[in-house]
């Protein structure tokens, strides 16, 4: 019976600077999580779902700090070229495939971390065997605005524990996109639009109806377009922008769970 392990924090070096890393091990895992977090935000939001997928998934879970975010080195949300952020999360999954080889890897990204993710997706040689996109960015440009969505504490989440950690925590940026950073994301998204279809690689997107940063228009406009051959868009009335983090999205999360089962046993 699988464990699970005390959090491991590392600092990796890039070229440029130093990402940091978080694992949530398990003994005897079954897969390897990689978790892409949104903009304004870092890993350590993700330490509850993490626990979530070490007891339900048996997964051993890693996330990284993008450039810019959280513990990581860089100017607070700068980026100029989405691909900065590409490859750090590269690193991060040649590092858990080296450390777990033979087991499937599942990269999970949200919001801006979820258009990371279908980037990443889309080279040509990626190391990934599935792929979840959670009120993921990688939506056609007409249906996305860089512009804050002005939202009270309350109106962001209704989860108490969600709120407290989003309120005490010492390394959110609630600042604007600087004008750099929105420049790299509409390239990016009109990238992803366009790129060579998904084919083989399973895709499941999870969105909530009443998300206001990223509208489930943009969601449903998206995924046929990102050309995976297996997957779903699974959709979920009263849920926003924060998802599977919320406790109120056990169906949510039931449903991934029961998603990665069907793909990656298939």
């Amino acid at each position: 019976m699988s464990a699970t392990a005390e959090i491991a924090e590392v600092h990796r070096d890039l070229a440029d600077g130093t990402i940091f890393i978080r694992e949530w091990p398990v003994t005897d895992p079954e897969i390897v999580l990689v978790i892409a977090h949104g903009g304004g935000e870092h890993s350590g939001y993700w330490t509850r779902t993490a626990r979530w997928a070490n007891e339900t998934l048996v997964a051993t879970v890693a996330g990284l700090d993008f450039p810019g975010h959280g513990r990581s080195s860089g100017e607070r949300l700068e980026v100029d070229d989405l691909d900065e952020w590409v490859d750090a999360l590269a690193l991060l999954i040649e590092d858990q495939r080296a450390q777990h080889p033979g087991l499937p890897v599942v990269l999970l990204g949200h919001s801006m971390g979820g258009l990371t993710s279908a980037r990443y997706a889309q080279r040509a040689d990626r190391a990934i065997d599935a792929l979840v996109l959670h009120a993921a960015a990688a939506i056609p440009v007409e249906h996305l605005s860089l512009e804050p969505v002005e939202m009270t504490l309350e109106e962001m989440t209704a989860d108490p524990e969600l709120q407290h950690v989003i309120e005490t925590d010492p390394y959110r940026v609630a600042a604007p996109l600087p004008k750099s950073a929105k420049r790299a994301i509409e390239r990016a998204t009109a990238q992803a639009m366009d790129a060579t279809p998904l084919g083989s690689l399973p895709v499941i997107w999870l969105h909530g109806h009443d998300d206001r940063m990223v509208p489930i228009a943009g969601a449903r406009a998206a995924f046929g377009r990102l050309g995976a051959d297996r997957g779903a868009l699974l959709t979920y009335p009263g849920i926003g922008h924060g998802g599977i983090l919320e406790n109120r999205s056990a169906q949510m999360r039931a449903d991934l769970a029961q998603a990665l089962t069907l793909l990656l046993d298939a």
